[in-house]
Parts: structure tokens; sequence; C-alpha cells
């Protein structure tokens, strides 16, 4: 699975376009999944299913950092003693 930062899931990728610098990696090593749009940042791919090991390749290239692999659940929200 493939997604912005928000609603990401266990297994998939998120970009950060905030952060991206338009250098490209991420495309060179899994266009299946990345893209770039006019101003040269990164865009996923509608639909795309993320291949593992493409997709940690890009995260690795990322001089920016703008790719990250989502690997656990969200966190639960904060615990709450009981008395």
């Amino acid at each position: 699975m493939v997604s912005e930062p928000d609603g990401a899931e266990p297994g998939g990728v998120t970009v950060d376009r905030s952060r991206c610098i338009g250098a490209g990696q991420c495309v060179s090593v899994a266009p299946r999944v990345f893209d770039q749009d006019d101003a040269g940042l990164v865009v996923l791919v509608a639909g795309a299913a993320a291949d593992g090991a493409e997709v940690r390749a890009a995260a690795e290239l990322c001089p920016a950092a703008a790719i990250a692999l989502v690997t656990d659940a969200p966190p639960p929200g904060p615990r709450r003693e009981c008395d």
C-alpha cells in the first residue's frame, strides 16, 4: 500500500513532499511506485503496490529522507489510569 502521510497503514510507504528536494532517486529505483510532478517533487503512483525491496532501497537512497516505510500501526492514544 502507498499513501500520503495521513492514513498510512502498516506495510506501506509514505512520502513527505515538504522534505522532498527532487533528486529523483526514488523514481529511478521504484518507478512503479514513485513519480515526480511538474515541480520535480515526489508523488506516489495511484494504485501502485509497494514492492518491499524497491521501496526500501528508495527510502535508503532518498537524500532528504522524504520516504518512510510504515512498519507498525500508529501508537495508541494516551493510557488512562483506572481509579
